[in-house]
């Protein structure tokens, strides 16, 4: 995973957009907040962690959406021991 560009002049002091309330974000937006998110970064687990951290800081749980073609309700994001971050999702009482 490689999304660090390098950018200079930013800081972390940067404003933090919100995601709540969103349906949808456009491609420029969700990069400048992966930047936002790994700048300081110097490996891909402080990467995957820094946007697990933007996500549960920004993400309103719980929430729904669709996943494979079934509707679902996100009650939570959790990072693994593996650094992969999943979504914990309920459809119809199941988990």
């Amino acid at each position: 995973m490689s999304v660090r560009r390098g950018y200079a002049g930013r800081f972390l002091s940067a404003p933090v957009h919100t995601l709540a309330g969103m349906a949808s974000i456009s491609v420029a937006l969700l990069e400048e907040l992966i930047e936002q998110a790994t700048v300081d970064c110097y490996n891909d687990s402080e990467q995957v962690c820094g946007l697990f951290t933007l996500l549960e800081e920004s993400v309103a749980v719980p929430f729904e959406t669709t996943v494979l073609g079934q509707a679902v309700t996100v009650t939570a994001v959790d990072l693994g021991i593996d650094d992969r971050i999943v979504a914990l999702c309920v459809r119809g009482g199941a988990k």
